[in-house]
Order: C-alpha cells, then sequence, then structure tokens
C-alpha cells in the first residue's frame, strides 16, 4: 500500500516550473512525442493531471489518489490509473490524451514549456476577469461572475506567491498557496499536519503588520470568529503567531461559491428563461440557503455579537449544502455585562482578550459596505448599531437574491449613504415584477428606515420566508380574504367545491327525505281506511306507499352520505392545517347538526330506524373527530339501542359491530384499554356464531377481520404481543377468505395486506425476523396487485384530473400504495436485524419513493410527509451502522429538512421529537468523522428539544430519557475533545439521571440498553483520568445494565445480546472481560441471526481473545463474504492481528488486511474512540511479530 503525500496538484506544478525558470530544452523530433525519460514522465503526467482538473473530468482528491499510486507505479500513465481506479472514463481518457498531445505539439513537444503555457494561463485567468468588469454590460458582468476563484482555481490569484509558500508554521499548518486577499488580511491554503486536512490560514497583511491597531483588531476578527460555534459560522481551529508577532489563525476551508456569485448566475439564467421549474426549485434552494444566514446571525447576536457588514459577498455556499457567514473583520461585541438580563448559561456572550476600547470605530465614521450598510450605520451613528442594523443588512441581502442586484447602485459612495440614510431605493417589485408580494413586504420590513419597525430577531425574519415556502401566510404582509380563501382552494379543490355545492343540498334532501315519508304514511292510512271499498284498491295503495317508503329510505341514506363525503370530508381534508382549525371545527359542528336532524325523526319501519342508527354512528363520529369522547359514546350507546331492537334484520347486524368497533376505538382515545378490549370481545361473540352460520356473507367476515384487527393493534400498544398475534391471525383468516372468495376484490386485497403489516411488526418485536420479513413480503405482494389492477397514475407527470380521479374513485390504489410504503419500511428494519444490509438499503428506498409518490398524490397529507421523514431518518441510521457515514449524514440532512417543514407547519410534539432525534444522529455522524465542534452542537440541540419537551409533557418519560442519552454523547464528544472537566460533570448528571429513569420504568430494555452504553462511555473518560476504581464502577454498572436485558427478557433483541457479548469480550479493563459469557451471549444473537455480519465478527472477536486463532479467522473471513468483499474496520483489524498471531511473525496479507482496515477508518470513521484503541492493539502486535515495523502514532480524538 502506499503512502498519500501531502501536495495538490498546484503545488506539484509549480514546484516543477520552479525547478525550470526558463525553460529552453528541446526534445528530439518534430512530429511525434518521444520516448519519455523519468523526468519527462512526470511532466507529461503532471500536464494530463491539470488539464483533467481544468476540464472537471477529476477533482483534486481523485487526482491526488492517482498520483500517489504513480508516484510508487512509475512506469504505467497517470490516465490509466485513473481508469482503473473508476475515476475516469475511456472517452473522457482518449479526449485528455489528445488535449495533452495538441498542447505538446504547440509547445515544440516539449513538457515542461507545456507546463509553464499552462501555469501562466491560469495566471491570468484573474487579469481578464478584472478587464472584462469594466465593459459596463450587465450581461457580461453576470458571466464574469461565473469566473470567481474556485478551489480549482485558486492557483491563478493575479498577486504574487507570498513568501510565506511551501514554508512550515509551527509544527502543525503548513501553507501551500495563497487563495484570498481582503482589507486587512491575507488567506492561504494550508495543510494541517495533525490532521491531514487543508485549513484556511489567514494572517494580516504585511503593510499593516507592525500597527499594534490593526493586530488587535486582527486578534479580535479570530478570538470572535473563533468564539462562535455554530454550523452557519466558519470554525476556526487554532490561532498563534509568528517570531516576530504577527498574528495568524487557521479556519476551515470553504469549497464553494459565495452567494452574491450564485446569485448572479440564477438570475442569468432566469433571463433566458430556459425552464421554468427548475428556476423555481433553485430560487426556493436559495431562500433556504438564506434562512440559514439568518439562524447563524440569530446565534451571533444570542453570542452579543454584531457581524456590521452582512452582504453576498461575505456568505459562503459549499458544494454539499453548506451556508456560511465569514468576514467577521468588522464584528464587534456588545452589552458585555455581568448583571445583562439576556445572559445564560446556553448563550454567554463572548468575551474577547483584546479590549473593545482599544479598536473602538470612531464616532461618525462609517462601518461596513454602503449599499448594503443600515441607516444608523451610513448615518456613523455607532452608538445606535444592534441586531436590528444586521437585519438590515439581511434584508439587503434579501433584496439583492430576489433582483438580481444590490438595492442601491450609485457609483458616488457619498450618495448612497445619503440614500441609505433617507431610505430612499425602489421596492423590489418595481425592479422585477415577478418578485411575489409576500418576499417584497418582508424585504421592505427588514429594511425599514426605523430600527424599532424592522423584525426583532433574525429568526423571526427566517419563520417568515419558510412560511412563504410553505406557501403559509407571513407577518409583514397582510392577505386579503381572498387570497386565503384561495389558498385553501388551492389545496383542497375537490372538498372545496364539493361542500360548496353540499351545503346547499343537504337539508333540502333531507327535508325531501322526511317529507316523502309523512306522505307514505299518509297514503298508508289512507289505504287502510279504503280497505272496506276494495281490496284491490288496498293493495295498490300498500305497493305504492312501500315504493314510497324505500324512496324515502334512499333519500334518508343520499342525505347521511352527502353528510360523510363532504361535510366530514372536507373536516378529515382539514385535520392537519393548523390555521384552519377553525374552519375544521365548524365544519365538524355543522355535521354534528345536520346528523342530529337526521336522527331525531323516529319512524316505525325497520329500514328507516336503522338508517336513523346510522346517523347517530356518524353524529359519534363527528363528536369523536372534534375530540368530544364522552358525547361520542353516548350517541354511540343510543344507535346501538336502535339496532339492537332490530336485530334480526341483516343490515342491523352489521351496524351492532360495526358501533362496538366505535365504541373500542373512544375507549381507545380515553386510555381505557379494558373496555375497549370489551367493546372488541362483545363484538366477535355477536359475530362470530353469525359468520360460522353464513360463511358466503361478506359483509360479516370483513366486518370480524375488522374487529380482530383493532384488538391486535390495541394488545400491541398494551405489550400483549402473543395475544396480538393470535388476533392479527384471526383476521388474516377471514381478509384470505373474502380475497379468495370474492376473486381478490381490491377493498379484502387492502385489508388482508395492513393486516400482515401489523402481524410483521409483532413478529418483529417477539424478534422473529424471518418470520416478520415473510409477512412483509406478503402484505408488499397484496399490495402491489392491487396498484398493479387499479388505475396507474404517475404524480410526477399526471394531469391534475387524473391524480382527482385517482383520489375520489380509487382510494385502493392509494392504500395499497401506502401498505408497499410502510411494509417496505418494517421490512428494512427485519433485514438489518438479519445484517442483511445491502437488502436493508434498497428496502429503504423503496420506502423514500413510496412515501414521496404519496405526499405527491395528496400533498397535504400529514402522515405520508412524517414516514417519508422516518424513512430518511431511518435510512440515515443504516448507513451509519455500515460506516458509510457521508451517506448517512446526507440523509439526515434530508430528514431534518423535512422535519423542519413538519415542525413549523403542525407544531405536533412528536415532530419535535423527531426532529431532535434526527439532529442527535448527524450529531454521532459529525463526531464519527472527526467533526467534533459541530457534533457537540448539535448534541446540545437535540437535548435542549428534548428538555423543552420533557418540562412540557411530564408525564411522558421518553423525553427525558432522550435528554439524557443526548446530554451523554455530548460527554462522550467532549472527551474526545480532550474536555476531560466538562465531560466528567456531564457524565455524573447523566448518569444519574438514567438510573432515576430505569427505577420508574424498569421494563424498558431500550433505557437500560442507552444506559449501559452511556456508562461505557463514562469508564473510558475515567481511564483517560487516570481513575481506575471509577472506571470500573462504570464498567459494573454498564454491564449489569445489559445483562439484566439478556436476562430478564426471553425475547430480548438479537443487537442487545449482541452488544452484551461485545463488551465482555473487548472491555478496556481486561479484569472484567468474560469470554465465556461473551461467547455464550454471541451465539444467542448469532442463532437468531445467523446471517449478521456483526454478529460473525463478534464470534471472531471471542476466538481471538481465547486464542483460537484458526477459528478467529474462519468467523472474519465468514463476516467478510457476509458483506460481500466490502469489510469495516473492526473485522479487518481483529483479521491482521489473527493472521500475525497465527503466523507467528510477518505476513504481507495482514499487513495489507491492517492497511486496508486504517483506511476504511481515516475515511469513514476517523472519530471513533473504539476503532482507535483497536487500532492501537493492532499496531503493537503488528510490531510486536514485525520488528522492522513501528506502531503507528496514537491519533488523538
Amino acid at each position: 500500500m502506499f503512502c498519500c503525500p501531502f501536495v495538490t496538484v498546484h503545488s506539484f506544478l509549480r514546484a516543477r516550473i520552479e525547478r525550470h525558470p526558463n525553460p529552453t530544452k528541446a526534445l528530439a523530433g518534430d512530429c511525434h512525442m518521444p520516448a519519455p525519460t523519468n523526468d519527462d514522465s512526470a511532466d507529461l503526467n503532471l500536464l494530463f493531471a491539470f488539464l483533467a482538473l481544468q476540464m472537471n473530468f477529476n477533482d483534486r482528491e481523485e487526482l491526488l489518489q492517482g498520483m500517489s499510486i504513480w508516484v510508487n507505479h512509475k512506469s504505467r500513465s497517470l490516465g490509466d490509473i485513473l481508469m482503473e481506479q473508476g475515476f475516469l472514463t475511456k472517452d473522457r481518457h482518449e479526449m485528455l490524451e489528445t488535449l495533452v498531445e495538441e498542447h505538446l505539439r504547440q509547445h515544440d513537444n516539449d513538457p515542461e514549456k507545456s507546463l509553464v503555457a499552462v501555469h501562466a494561463a491560469t495566471m491570468s485567468l484573474a487579469a481578464v476577469r478584472d478587464a472584462l468588469g469594466n465593459v459596463g454590460d450587465e450581461d457580461i458582468e453576470i458571466s464574469i461572475a461565473r469566473l470567481s476563484p474556485s478551489p480549482v482555481e485558486d492557483a491563478g490569484q493575479t498577486w504574487q506567491l507570498s513568501s510565506m509558500t511551501d514554508k512550515s508554521i509551527g509544527s502543525r499548518f503548513r501553507v501551500l498557496r495563497p487563495h484570498a486577499k481582503g482589507g486587512l488580511g491575507q488567506v492561504f491554503v494550508a495543510r494541517d499536519d495533525e490532521l491531514n486536512r487543508e485549513v484556511a490560514l489567514k494572517e494580516i497583511q504585511p503593510q499593516y503588520a507592525d500597527d499594534q491597531m490593526s493586530r488587535s483588531r486582527f486578534v479580535l476578527e479570530a478570538e470572535i470568529t473563533g468564539g462562535l460555534e455554530h454550523p452557519g459560522i466558519v470554525p476556526v481551529y487554532g490561532m498563534g503567531a509568528y517570531p516576530d508577532g504577527r498574528p495568524y489563525y487557521a479556519m476551515r476551508f470553504i469549497r464553494g461559491d459565495s452567494l452574491k456569485d450564485t446569485i448572479a448566475r440564477f438570475h442569468k439564467s432566469s433571463k433566458n428563461k430556459k425552464d421554468p421549474g427548475s428556476r423555481s426549485l433553485e430560487f426556493r434552494k436559495l431562500l433556504r440557503r438564506f434562512t440559514d444566514v439568518c439562524y447563524a446571525m440569530e446565534y451571533a447576536h444570542s453570542r452579543h455579537v454584531l457581524h456590521r457588514d452582512i452582504k453576498p459577498g461575505n456568505i459562503m455556499l459549499g458544494k454539499y449544502g453548506e451556508t456560511m457567514v465569514v468576514d467577521w473583520g468588522m464584528a464587534k461585541v456588545v452589552n458585555i455585562t455581568e448583571d445583562d438580563p439576556t445572559m445564560n448559561l446556553d448563550h454567554l456572550p463572548i468575551t474577547p482578550t483584546i479590549s473593545k476600547n482599544i479598536v473602538a470605530t470612531s464616532m461618525g465614521s462609517t462601518v461596513g459596505t454602503p449599499p448594503y450598510m443600515s441607516p444608523e450605520q451610513a448615518a456613523g451613528r455607532l452608538d445606535r448599531l444592534g441586531p436590528a442594523s444586521d437585519i438590515y443588512g439581511l434584508g439587503a441581502t434579501l433584496f439583492h437574491l430576489l433582483t438580481g442586484r444590490a438595492p442601491f447602485r450609485d457609483k458616488d459612495v457619498g450618495s448612497v449613504l445619503n440614500r441609505v440614510m433617507a431610505g430612499d431605493f425602489e421596492p423590489p417589485r418595481q425592479v422585477d415584477a415577478s418578485v411575489p408580494k409576500p418576499l417584497e413586504a418582508i424585504c421592505l420590513k427588514a429594511m425599514s428606515l426605523s430600527s424599532d419597525q424592522r423584525y426583532e430577531s433574525a429568526s423571526e425574519l427566517a419563520e417568515d420566508i419558510e412560511h412563504w415556502l410553505a406557501d403559509e401566510p407571513v407577518t409583514a404582509y397582510e392577505e386579503p380574504f381572498w387570497q386565503k380563501t384561495a389558498r385553501w382552494f388551492r389545496r383542497h379543490k375537490a372538498w372545496a367545491q364539493a361542500v360548496a355545492v353540499s351545503l346547499v343540498t343537504i337539508s333540502v334532501v333531507s327535508t325531501i327525505a322526511f317529507m316523502t315519508v309523512n306522505r307514505a304514511l299518509q297514503e298508508e292510512k289512507k289505504a287502510k281506511l279504503a280497505a272496506a271499498e276494495a281490496q284491490l284498491h288496498e293493495e295498490q295503495a300498500k305497493e305504492e306507499a312501500q315504493e314510497q317508503r324505500d324512496f324515502a329510505v334512499d333519500r334518508l341514506h343520499d342525505a347521511r352520505n352527502a353528510v360523510d363525503k363532504f361535510v366530514v370530508g372536507a373536516a378529515e381534508a382539514l385535520k392537519y392545517e393548523t390555521l384552519y382549525q377553525d374552519v375544521r371545527h365548524q365544519i365538524l359542528r355543522m355535521a354534528v347538526e345536520e346528523y342530529a336532524k337526521l336522527a331525531e325523526h323516529r319512524a316505525e319501519y325497520p329500514s328507516l330506524e336503522i338508517e336513523r342508527g346510522r346517523a347517530l354512528v356518524q353524529l359519534g363520529k363527528a363528536e369523536r373527530m372534534m375530540g368530544n369522547t364522552t358525547e361520542a359514546m353516548d350517541v354511540y350507546h343510543q344507535a346501538m339501542q336502535i339496532f339492537q331492537i332490530y336485530d334480526d334484520h341483516s343490515d342491523a347486524t352489521l351496524e351492532i359491530v360495526r358501533t362496538y368497533n366505535q365504541l373500542g376505538l373512544a375507549h381507545t382515545d380515553k386510555n381505557q384499554r379494558d373496555a375497549a378490549e370489551q367493546a372488541y370481545r362483545d363484538a366477535i361473540a355477536f359475530l362470530q356464531p353469525i359468520v360460522e352460520a353464513h360463511p358466503d356473507e361478506f359483509d360479516f367476515s370483513d366486518a370480524l377481520g375488522d374487529v380482530y384487527h383493532h384488538l391486535a393493534v390495541l394488545q400491541r400498544d398494551a405489550g400483549q404481543t402473543n395475544e396480538a398475534k393470535s388476533s392479527l391471525q384471526e383476521a388474516i383468516s377471514q381478509y384470505d377468505h373474502l380475497r379468495k372468495r370474492s376473486l381478490g376484490h381490491h377493498q379484502y386485497v387492502v385489508a388482508l395486506a395492513k393486516s400482515r403489516l401489523v402481524l410483521g411488526r409483532i413478529l418483529l418485536d417477539l424478534g422473529h425476523y424471518e418470520q416478520a420479513l415473510e409477512e412483509f413480503d406478503m402484505a408488499i405482494r397484496n399490495g402491489e396487485a392491487v396498484i398493479q389492477k387499479t388505475m396507474e397514475v404517475d404524480p410526477t407527470t399526471g394531469s391534475a384530473e387524473q391524480i382527482q380521479r385517482l383520489v375520489q374513485t380509487d382510494m385502493d390504489n392509494v392504500d395499497a400504495r401506502e401498505v408497499v410504503a410502510t411494509a417496505s419500511l418494517e421490512r428494512a428494519s427485519a433485514l438489518g436485524m438479519l445484517g442483511r444490509y445491502q437488502e436493508q438499503l434498497a428496502a429503504y428506498e423503496v420506502a423514500v419513493r413510496g412515501y414521496t409518490v404519496l405526499s405527491n398524490i395528496l400533498r397535504h397529507v400529514q402522515p405520508y410527509r412524517e414516514n417519508l421523514s422516518a424513512t430518511l431518518n431511518n435510512q440515515g441510521w443504516a448507513f451509519y451502522r455500515q460506516g458509510l457515514t457521508q451517506e448517512a449524514e446526507f440523509a439526515f440532512r434530508q430528514a431534518l429538512i423535512s422535519y423542519e417543514d413538519l415542525v413549523n407547519l403542525y407544531k405536533l410534539p412528536r415532530y419535535f421529537e423527531n426532529k431532535a432525534v434526527t439532529i442527535d444522529g448527524t450529531a454521532k455522524v459529525l463526531s464519527e468523522r472527526g467533526n467534533h465542534q459541530d457534533a457537540s452542537l448539535a448534541h446540545q440541540t437535540a437535548a435542549g428539544i428534548f428538555g423543552d419537551l420533557a418540562e412540557k409533557f411530564p408525564d411522558v418519560p421518553r423525553y427525558a430519557e432522550r435528554q439524557a442519552v443526548a446530554l451523554g454523547n455530548l460527554a462522550h464528544v467532549l472527551h474526545k475533545m480532550d474536555r476531560l472537566d466538562q465531560a466528567l460533570k456531564q457524565f455524573q448528571v447523566v448518569v444519574e439521571s438514567l438510573d432515576q429513569l430505569i427505577l420508574d420504568q424498569p421494563l424498558r430494555p431500550d433505557t437500560r440498553d442507552a444506559a449501559a452504553a452511556i456508562y461505557k462511555q463514562y469508564a473510558e473518560l475515567q481511564l483517560s483520568r487516570g481513575d481506575e476504581a471509577a472506571a470500573q464502577e462504570a464498567f459494573e454498572r454498564a454491564k449489569s445494565y445489559w445483562q439484566d436485558i439478556a436476562n430478564a427478557n426471553q425475547t430480548a433483541a438479537a443487537e442487545h445480546l449482541n452488544r452484551l457479548a461485545r463488551f465482555l469480550a473487548n472491555c478496556s479493563l481486561e479484569s472484567l472481560r468474560d469470554i465465556a459469557a461473551a461467547g455464550h451471549w454471541a451465539r444467542e444473537a448469532h442463532q437468531m441471526a445467523p446471517k449478521n455480519p456483526s454478529y460473525c465478527t463478534t464470534l471472531g472477536i471471542i476466538e481471538y481473545r481465547s486464542g483460537n486463532w484458526g477459528k478467529a479467522i474462519e468467523w472474519l473471513n465468514q463476516t467478510i463474504a457476509l458483506r460481500e468483499n466490502e469489510p469495516q474496520a473492526t473485522e479487518l483489524f481483529f483479521l491482521s492481528m489473527a493472521l500475525w498471531q497465527q503466523a507467528l511473525g510477518p505476513q504481507e496479507q495482514a499487513a495489507q488486511y491492517f492497511q486496508q482496515a486504517g483506511n476504511w477508518t481515516d475515511k469513514n470513521r476517523p472519530g471513533n474512540a473504539n476503532l482507535a484503541r483497536i487500532r492501537t492493539e493492532a499496531a503493537q502486535v503488528r510490531v510486536e511479530f514485525n520488528t522492522t515495523d513501528s506502531p503507528e502514532p496514537a491519533k488523538s480524538y
């Protein structure tokens, strides 16, 4: 294996050029390339690399990896190596070879001359850009924005290479190349040799180096930037000074473009009008980036810091979704007093070592960039600057985003300042009439002349933007009533139109129905009185009366259906719309009144009375939808009395069972589980003999299946998994019977699929993973069968009429899609338990696609969006467990965006909870990748959300548990950051909280599992502090909690047993290792999921600890096979150790595994403490059996 040299393509190229500053050597031959010498080979391959970089065929990291391989295999060409590594296609390789040949031909076939020419061309790029900028054409200016320096172009800056280049700074940073220059400082790209990464290193410019005021300003900038720990603010990695006292600091090197350049490109493409759909998407992305900036500024303000120069050019957009506020050179710390009421532990003000008096700006002077500065800044009233001044800058930035230009464009600075102070600028819609009015209102409010008329905080500004993105009203713009109505109609066209018609017709239909009933009764009485006159006339009258009674029943049925479909349907559509709850309540109240009218007329005929009972049931449903459960139960009992009078009527029999079902649901709403179960049992006792007597009556079997399904859900929620399993099997039996007898009727197939889905969940709870997988697979097949037979509509391309038809006439299709998506999600969980990770990821993809389709069909049905968010979150955890941390972070961030939307729209506790869970997962990924600073901030954020929920809902212990776990994760990160005292205090609070939670709810295995993991981390901290006794006590507690799970629960999850086995085999205190017990629990886990590679790894570790090298190698090779030859670091480290131990000496295969494990760790989990310990152990074994090697240096995490 090779070691990657710490060199970039540009610095390598520069070194070649500087070695031959005046290349004059000519190669033999006129037209044909000579056979390259070793020196020429390097030049040719560098030329190839540079052209590949310029053509954007490869990025820097790919070329570095390829060149690193070439260094050790110089007989091969760089192009061939890049193709072998999958970094370059054959077509592009041939194209680059042709370019190299042509470039050489233009420069006398001299590779050195070609290199110099390429470098010179790049160096002139900035000069060309500056020259074109003077032409004065707006289109050219927008296009020039695309030529802004990027990480690829940074060797082409016009200013000369600093004497700093290629020098080391202290023992950590080594400057590679210049990057940019500002007013006071200049920035270099440097190599951080401690953490093997590129950083931006900023130093004070030479002309200001000896000015004490400039130095103080520079140090203040560094301290302020370093003190602001937020994902939206560039992190500082360290600060120092040169021997002559000049300060410097290192920060993250951001690869990307400024918001200014991105806006310019966006408006350039908008002018071309090529793709309106794409333009809308890009516009919304820009607005989301803008809200990221607002939240970053909100955080800075909470730390009493003003930026004072907010503008598009000071906002960087990373290529992976990062949005960062940069250049805090004009920042100021304000209001630092001990009795400041805004001070709290979470938001302590920045306290720089440089006195603010030393670097104070003179009153009357202006601070900032004129087109974006606030009126008080323009007036030089620095005593009036506050957060509102930055909010003005945000508003001016938003103006630029909306219109494509700055609010003020005068060339004379004095004129600009005067107009700023007067608030004299064109509103955005005068510049561009397409700007939405609400966004213009937001912009104008943020840019109000008076600071007290602006937004009170940057977060309020962000929230208004988010409301607009979600098609919700904004505070800055008072919508006319017609616009509110239009919004509702946009979301619910079908319902809105139907309600408008039905509200007019319902009362008419019901009135006609009862008039017809009365007329029928009168006609029958007349017929009886006339019986004496003529028997024939009597019979004719009776027939007419029966016809009229039937007509009356039909009209009453129509009236009830009208209320069901349109009034209650509209209320259901509004169920998830927080802004329309008053409207929904009024609609439901209308439904209650209509049902009451339908139910108040008694009749002598069974059909009419049964129909009245149905109206009462619907009245109960409406009351229940409004939260009036007690009133709902009262009317259910009234309906039951009617149905029981006519229980010999088939319609009444069905209604009795359905009413029992509704009573069960109502009791469940009130947490009356015993009463709910009794209602379901009564329904079963009543209906079972009827079903047995009438097996061909589909409605009876359907109703019985429904009852068993609801009973099973109730039992599962109560923890009665075996009873729930039996109930589900009964439901499945009824639905399967219906499916066969009805020849696959969609309604019964969907019901069957839903019951299989719940049964699969129950089997998953019981640890029967293979059986659960079978149920999920059958549910998917049932759902897909319905989808294939019903109308197919692609929601992304189908017309509005098609989609509306699908929703209105074929809800079985929608239900089937939901079953397939949900079963795929649950299937992924089962596959994960079985260790079938590739299949698990594929199942998550199916679920994501399914929920995306559902969200597109019914955009405002909340559960579909919720399930999509949950699926993305679960997908993130799946990637995380496989060590795919980049993919995990991406999935978590997608889930977080989705949960943010849900939280903003609905404010439900579970959405806040799930958002926090996702943030905590993101934090774990960041920490695993070595980004502990951002990880600690994310853990704090998650813990804060859980804490708020725990305070508001003290009766839900899960919130307190999750808060403790998040704080425990934070303590672990603090340990990695060597902040041992803080970590110790945090751990002590967390373990005390978890111990109490376990006492309060002793039956929850997940709480014990979380506590065990945190106690283990706590013990590792105590070891780091040298307190072995405290470490042993904490390890013992972790062990006891895991053993409690294993011993007390016969259906303990295999994952819990595997964790216990790993702990017993690998505990850092060797005295606590118990290899025999570890083997027992590992075999139990393996028996439950024999194809889970993690469990095979555990068995391999145990055999290694036992000295059984051969068996260890067998198990670890089995792991590699199960992972389809994509092993992770743990099995590779142990496999390398086992091979060394078995051979008792050097072995090439072992060394390769060791190197592969190290590379995997560095790429995927450089911040994982457990892997760091195993890596150290493996390095020591390597030295022991290979005396020519030296141990790897210990890494700090």
